[in-house]
């Protein structure tokens, strides 16, 4: 009787369409939950988007006042370019270019100046940095920068916006477009329009910008260079940093835009190319919504605006009742869910790590599952515990055939239904024998015989199998092997080699029994083998058969006439590759046979007595 025949076993017993009926039940009510819980999902992904939405307006208007506000003044400069470099202009009549230039500056009231340079770095100069336009004409030759603006123009083909710089007689920096002037293939010089950042920071402080929106324009990561109200901010300027950088300016939030704490990303609703993120200072958060500007001056502008997301209050605080309800429903949903389920999962799940336990050959460490209430899941644990039961008495069985034929052998018979059917492969037969085992023997008595063999047997056994080697015979004190049948081996020939080797090595290495000293001659040979079951019918047994096997015991005995230990045929040698190192002994007639046979030694530390008397 089985063990779990002893078990109590429960009148009454559940179905499992009871246990789904229930489970479904609390399927639904999380699914309405779930439902619940996405809705206020995206309910407050549309409201952070109308954030972010709100923004980017914010930034539209921004970008499209720069575009004007630059626009002009780079369309002017180009304008002016024109007029010099096609000579409608001369550009040697500086009271001529001096009323052009002032003209121009009335014409754009957001240009701060207007520079024509020369190749020689010579200026007319008008610009509107006082209250009245003011014109200048001299050398400035010496000043570094300006033969730097005049050498960098030389090089360019086309107008561009170069790097902002700072002004020290109004304290200002500036943004400035520069094209270069050329005639009939001439550099001439440069013309370059200057606009002032404080008009920039002050169209910013002059938007609308409903909830608390904040515009900002940076040029690259760090540097300030519009914002509202920062002309009245006092930071300092210079012409090595022209701008504020964002440490400098008042505002706590946009210091922390490009931090990395307390950061998630801000969808912009049909706004690409916008960016944006949220990220939350002093316990509250704020949107950004930003983009790239690229082309006007080396770095990138960016053009973005951010404000609370919380300014949007009574929306989230609709959103927080209906999200607090949907939780309550939510937890309560879990706690059944979660007492049913680990009722009905607990049998299954014992099932599964015993399963586990049956597929990693565990067997003896699997304990019989319990009955259950469940009719299905109890059946399904008493034919568990029957196969259990069953895979436990053929793995008896299998160990214990294991014990008479190799294990590979009997992992074969097992599997063909108790025969294993004829099969013909090269095979690579080893045959081992004992040196001068008859006079070792006459000096024992038979049970010490028998231990020693034994021993010997354990020893020599080990590296066989090891080496992918299936034992056929115990002959006495001699051993049959192949490699390659009935488990296919490539590597067949050089195994059995290696195999030899490290039988030297552990016979000369130790001594058998009491204290006796033991050497092994080794026939190593490759050739086509038949094996199978064979017998009668009540009784069975593995064999090869072949020539080519009879004649690794030929070569073996050859190692008494030769005084060595390994002797490997030189069918085996082709196929070992270079593995190991041979050295031909002869072609030696085999007694019974009309062909004969080419052996070689195996050379190397592991048979240093290969010359030593049999």
């Amino acid at each position: 009787m089985n063990q779990t025949e002893h078990q109590y076993q429960p009148e009454a017993r559940w179905s499992i369409a009871t246990a789904l009926t229930w489970g479904f039940a609390s399927l639904t009510i999380t699914a309405v939950a779930a439902v619940l819980y996405f809705s206020l999902q995206g309910g407050v992904q549309n409201t952070r988007e109308l954030v972010a939405d709100q923004c980017a307006l914010l930034v539209d208007s921004v970008i499209e006042r720069v575009n004007e506000h630059l626009g002009l003044a780079k369309a002017q400069t180009k304008y002016l370019a024109q007029l010099i470099t096609t000579g409608y202009l001369d550009r040697g009549d500086t009271d001529e270019l001096v009323r052009v230039l002032t003209a121009s500056l009335a014409m754009a009231p957001q240009i701060a100046s207007v520079n024509f340079f020369d190749a020689n770095a010579r200026v007319v100069r008008v610009d509107r940095f006082t209250k009245d336009i003011a014109a200048e004409i001299g050398d400035w030759s010496h000043d570094a920068n300006v033969v730097d603006i005049v050498r960098e123009a030389r090089a360019a083909l086309e107008g561009y916006w170069g790097d902002v710089f700072y002004i020290p007689d109004i304290d200002d920096a500036v943004v400035n477009f520069r094209a270069p002037l050329r005639r009939n293939g001439e550099y001439i010089g440069v013309l370059v329009t200057t606009v002032s950042t404080q008009d920039l920071s002050r169209y910013l402080g002059d938007l609308y910008v409903p909830n608390d929106t904040v515009a900002f324009i940076l040029v690259g990561q760090e540097d300030v260079l519009a914002y509202p109200n920062l002309q009245e901010q006092r930071t300092s300027r210079s012409e090595s940093s022209p701008l504020p950088r964002l440490g400098d300016i008042g505002d706590p939030v946009l210091r922390r835009i490009w931090s990395k704490e307390d950061v998630t990303p801000m969808a912009i609703a049909r706004r690409p190319g916008y960016e944006g993120h949220a990220l939350k200072h002093d316990n509250e958060r704020y949107g950004f919504v930003y983009e790239y500007l690229y082309g006007i001056g080396p770095l990138p502008w960016i053009v973005g605006g951010y404000m609370s997301v919380e300014s949007m209050g009574d929306v989230f605080k609709r959103l927080k009742l209906a999200g607090l309800a949907g939780v309550v429903v939510l937890v309560l949903a879990a706690i059944a869910v979660l007492g049913f389920g680990r009722a009905l999962s607990r049998p299954v799940l014992r099932l599964t790590n015993a399963a586990d336990e049956v597929r990693q050959g565990r067997l003896q460490t699997v304990s019989p599952l319990p009955p259950s209430r469940l009719r299905e899941l109890n059946s399904a644990a008493e034919t568990f515990n029957e196969m259990v039961d069953g895979l436990r008495d053929r793995e008896m069985m299998r160990e214990t055939f294991g014990k008479f034929v190799p294990e590979s052998i009997a992992d074969a018979i097992l599997a063909d239904r108790g025969t294993l059917r004829p099969q013909t492969r090269i095979t690579t037969t080893l045959f081992t024998d004992i040196v001068g085992f008859s006079t070792v023997s006459e000096a024992m008595d038979p049970k010490r015989l028998i231990a020693t063999l034994n021993e010997y047997f354990e020893a020599v056994v080990e590296p066989i199998e090891r080496n992918g080697g299936v034992i056929h015979q115990f002959q006495g004190d001699a051993i049959l092997a192949t490699y390659n049948l009935p488990v296919e081996d490539p590597e067949h020939a050089a195994r059995a080699v290696q195999t030899a080797i490290e039988i030297q090595e552990v016979t000369r290495a130790r001594t058998f029994g009491e204290g006796v000293m033991l050497a092994t001659r080794v026939g190593i040979n490759t050739g086509a083998a038949v094996c199978g079951t064979v017998g009668a019918q009540g009784r069975l047994g593995f064999t090869v058969h072949g020539d080519q096997v009879n004649l690794a015991a030929r070569i073996e005995q050859m190692n008494k006439e030769l005084g060595t230990r390994i002797l490997v045929a030189e069918s085996t040698v082709k196929l070992t590759g270079s593995r190991f190192e041979f050295r031909r002994v002869g072609e030696l007639p085999i007694r019974g046979r009309r062909q004969s046979v080419v052996v070689y030694r195996v050379i190397g530390p592991h048979n240093p007595d290969e010359t030593m008397p049999v």
